[in-house]
């Protein structure tokens, strides 16, 4: 840790196990806090597989512990898309560290507003996913909007 630096480590053990007592489904067993801990965790994984720009939409395939899933959105809009990105924080420390804090709810809420809607997937979509899905298209929609290589005014 660099000097002039603090860095919290917070136990989330507590809030895991009433995540997961709230999102169990019938029958699963009691688990200790460092076991719903692992199920939350193992829930969090979302990987973008590919992505499709339409004229109106996008398709987003994510890989998830529960298999693939196609999810689809509409594609939004630039001021959506800032009102999403002025949630994320870049802290800047010392000797050329930064930090990059991100709050889910803004690119749920954005996933929800776009109509978002999932193929092959049972139950409620995670935030954590919806903030994959959203961060996908958008990351998508700038690299085919940026330059490329042979354009003359590159």
């Amino acid at each position: 840790m660099a000097r002039g630096a603090t860095e919290t480590e917070v136990d989330t053990s507590e809030a895991d196990a009433k995540l997961y007592d709230a999102i169990k489904l019938n029958g699963a067993p009691p688990l200790s806090v460092a076991e719903a801990g692992k199920v939350i965790e193992t829930i969090a994984v979302a990987d973008v597989m590919n992505v499709e720009l339409h004229a109106e939409d996008a398709e987003v395939e994510l890989q998830t512990i529960a298999g693939e899933h196609k999810h689809t959105v509409r594609i939004p809009t630039m001021d959506e898309v800032r009102v999403m990105q002025r949630s994320t924080r870049l802290i800047m420390h010392q000797y050329n560290r930064s930090e990059i804090r991100t709050n889910l709810e803004s690119s749920a809420t954005l996933y929800d507003k776009c109509g978002g809607r999932v193929e092959g997937g049972n139950g409620p979509v995670p935030n954590i996913h919806k903030d994959a899905v959203i961060r996908a298209v958008i990351a998508a929609i700038e690299q085919e909007n940026a330059p490329k290589n042979d354009e003359a005014n590159f």
